[in-house]
């Protein structure tokens, strides 16, 4: 992977919810065409009134996030703290910007790749505190779940 992280997280980052959110891009997301398919299930879930799964929508690298009642919420798999929430709308205006940002020219100093702004609504606690107790949400699966997914995964021919 180029430098595409250290060049977002900069100096200025200097709270858990933007240093959180510009981790998960750039370890999770990484590419354009990624974004656009993050972007898409974000779109799809926000259409859901009770969403599948707790409104649990997948991990990457190092992150897991999940939408539920129009919140937005990712953490850290291999950091306790690194927790943020925020709205659909902030998460998807946070991947279209990441997505310009990577179809940019990044090696031209006279020309460097417009800054953008990161907004959520909670970090740390907070966040967590939000997304599972008050608005019900979750990430993971259970048991029964994996069992269901793995019993379609065959019908389909895919191991």
């Amino acid at each position: 992977m180029d430098n595409t992280k250290e060049y977002l997280l900069g100096s200025s980052i200097r709270n858990i919810g933007s240093h959180e959110i510009v981790t998960w891009l750039g370890t999770d997301i990484q590419g354009a065409d990624s974004a656009e398919r993050v972007i898409k299930q974000f779109h799809e879930a926000a259409k859901l009134e009770n969403p599948p799964y707790g409104g649990y929508l997948g991990s990457g690298n190092a992150h897991h996030w999940g939408m539920f009642k129009g919140v937005v919420y990712i953490h850290c798999e291999y950091d306790e703290e690194m927790k943020v929430a925020m709205t659909y709308e902030q998460a998807v205006g946070a991947l279209e910007n990441y997505k310009q940002f990577l179809l940019s020219t990044r090696t031209d100093p006279a020309n460097p790749p417009a800054t953008f702004d990161i907004e959520y609504l909670l970090d740390g606690e907070a966040a967590a505190d939000l997304y599972f107790n008050k608005l019900g949400g979750r990430i993971g699966f259970t048991l029964d779940e994996r069992k269901v997914m793995a019993k379609e995964q065959k019908k389909r021919g895919k191991k």
